[in-house]
């Protein structure tokens, strides 16, 4: 009897080291992924700031730099989808427009829902002179995406192609009438 009162003690302890042994785990997990979540948050803001640096030199007219930090910031991540998305309309500023069009293509197998980059290949198709392709990009775009409907409303590119058949078609799928259009 004197046995099995020893052993209870030694299990009981047994118990509680493993306990103990895995909370100190559980702790020190969620301590090193607190520090993970902020090494990702500052490469987050560190990437975002590399974007709006660019964008910076695009709106001041310098658009090679601008191309060329783009560049080497989707070089180093390649599944940024802002990154990308600002490196296609950099591309775009200095008329490479396959290029640009490359990027976006990139973007939306990234993700297909990218609305901006649909609207984005539909403007490169355009300047290429391929208007069936650009509507077919615009009709992929669900009412009220890709600001599609400021697009609509301000870009001379596609206010010129106001009385084309099927900008009509996507005016209406877009919930723009005649008299919202302007």
């Amino acid at each position: 009897m004197s046995d099995v009162k020893s052993e209870n003690p030694r299990k009981i302890a047994g118990v509680a080291f493993l306990v103990l042994a895995f909370f100190v785990l559980c702790v020190g997990v969620y301590f090193v992924s607190q520090g993970k979540s902020d090494d990702i948050a500052q490469e987050r803001e560190r990437i975002n700031k590399e974007i709006k640096d660019a964008v910076s030199y695009g709106q001041s007219g310098d658009y090679e730099r601008a191309v060329a930090l783009l560049k080497e910031l989707v070089t180093k991540h390649p599944k940024n989808s802002d990154a990308l998305y600002n490196y296609g309309v950099a591309l775009r500023s200095v008329r490479k427009l396959s290029d640009a069009d490359q990027v976006f293509q990139d973007l939306l197998e990234i993700n297909s829902k990218d609305y901006e980059a649909w609207a984005e290949r539909a403007n490169l198709a355009v300047l290429e002179n391929n208007l069936e392709t650009a509507f077919d990009y615009l009709e992929k775009i669900p009412r009220g995406e890709g600001q599609l409907i400021l697009r609509l409303r301000t870009d001379p590119q596609w206010q010129a192609l106001e009385k084309h058949p099927r900008m009509n078609k996507i005016r209406s799928l877009q919930g723009l009438t005649k008299l919202n259009y302007q």
